[in-house]
């Protein structure tokens, strides 16, 4: 295939860029020509900032391996960048440094206000840089999604890599942005389906990656946050420390995520709970939804953080039957809202089964019929929360 060449390249100083070649070759030098990589099993812990060097993704070579089986050739012709889909490149490296001002993928997501920016992409000589809102999980995960992505198309992978943003880079990212903008308020509600919960056509507020609502509830004020890009994994868990610094009492946090309960199919159910299990610390809250533990349409369970999709093998399944739920940012969220002592509570669409085969799973939820029916669950959400706001 030929190299995609883009006049976008001329636009980024060398410097950056340089500064992480350096750090390569100096890691290169000390580790060797085959280099450090992730475990052939998901890591149990996040990689510390002290390894912020060149790491090789964790990466799936068989589809039926993975807990999607041959569905994860869907997933990922969803969310890997297009220049990568049709062009080969010398190198390939994920990084902590967000820039839309060019590399926009084709394949993002239209129709929606949040939650539909991606790693962009710029190209420096023969190599390809894709660029992440920082964070450790979702450089990781990015990484890995391309790396099984050319594997299972059985395509070179192995010069995919990625460099880990350290805390500070992690930090000035949300600072630099217009989180620092958002109002004050009591309660925060964060995540999936915002203009149902809020109802009634809001009007947003915000010129950049957040934008909020005010609403007064029960003489609470409830500010509705949404993002643009992606905060997956520790990137909510800042997110939530930031909120609390600000003076918000509760964050409330609405989203998808998967469960390994074999009898309960996709798109029919929500998920909470006070419990997960993070980076080898189990942990512990008080959930504000516990008075509908007789709603049979809420499941009430135990959750598990993992930083990538990509880690559902099925090795990874039969090690962690014991836990009903997981996804990459509630364990996250939860353990900075205990750190600095507000309430953190989740109600989330049960979008995928990982140990039974549905026939609406990750790969196909864009589908008429799967957005119908998270709308429908979203309206039940949305009753929920506004039972909470009135509980003593």
């Amino acid at each position: 295939m030929a190299l995609l060449r883009s006049p976008v390249r001329t636009r980024y100083a060398p410097s950056l860029f340089s500064r992480k070649i350096a750090n390569f070759l100096i890691y290169f030098a000390c580790v060797g020509p085959n280099g450090h990589a992730d475990s052939i099993l998901p890591p149990k812990r996040s990689i510390s900032p002290a390894e912020s060097f060149s790491i090789r993704p964790f990466t799936m070579v068989d589809p039926q391996d993975h807990t999607m089986g041959s569905c994860l050739y869907g997933y990922l012709d969803i969310k890997v960048h297009d220049w990568i889909q049709k062009n080969e490149f010398k190198n390939i490296w994920v990084i902590g440094e967000y820039d839309r001002n060019s590399g926009i993928s084709d394949i993002e997501k239209t129709g929606k206000m949040f939650n539909r920016e991606r790693p962009t992409a710029v190209i420096l000589g023969d190599d390809l840089y894709i660029r992440c809102f920082p964070g450790a999980d979702y450089v990781r995960h990015y990484a890995s999604l391309i790396s099984t992505y050319l594997a299972i198309h059985h395509r070179r992978c192995d010069h995919v890599r990625y460099l880990l943003p350290d805390e500070s880079m992690c930090w000035k990212a949300l600072l630099d942005s217009n989180l620092v903008k958002i109002p004050n308020g009591d309660i925060a509600i964060l995540g999936y389906g915002l203009d149902t919960l809020i109802g009634d056509h809001p009007t947003w507020d915000g010129q950049g990656n957040f934008s909020w609502v005010n609403r007064s509830i029960n003489n609470q004020k409830v500010v509705f946050i949404g993002c643009h890009h992606s905060y997956w994994g520790d990137i909510g868990g800042r997110i939530i420390a930031f909120l609390a610094k600000k003076g918000f009492k509760r964050v409330i946090f609405v989203g998808k995520l998967g469960t390994t309960r074999p009898e309960i199919s996709p798109n029919t159910f929500l998920a909470t709970g006070n419990m997960s299990f993070v980076e080898g610390e189990t942990i512990h809250w008080k959930n504000c939804f516990d008075f509908a533990k007789n709603d049979r349409g809420i499941v009430f369970g135990n959750h598990v953080h993992i930083p990538s999709v990509i880690f559902e093998t099925n090795e990874w399944l039969a090690n962690n039957q014991c836990f009903d739920f997981v996804d990459p940012e509630i364990g996250h969220m939860a353990k900075a809202a205990l750190s600095e002592g507000i309430e953190f509570s989740f109600l989330h669409i049960i979008s995928d089964n990982i140990s039974k085969k549905y026939d609406e799973n990750l790969s196909n939820e864009r589908k008429k019929e799967v957005v119908e029916k998270r709308q429908a669950l979203l309206k039940k959400v949305k009753g929920i929360i506004e039972k909470s706001l009135f509980l003593p």
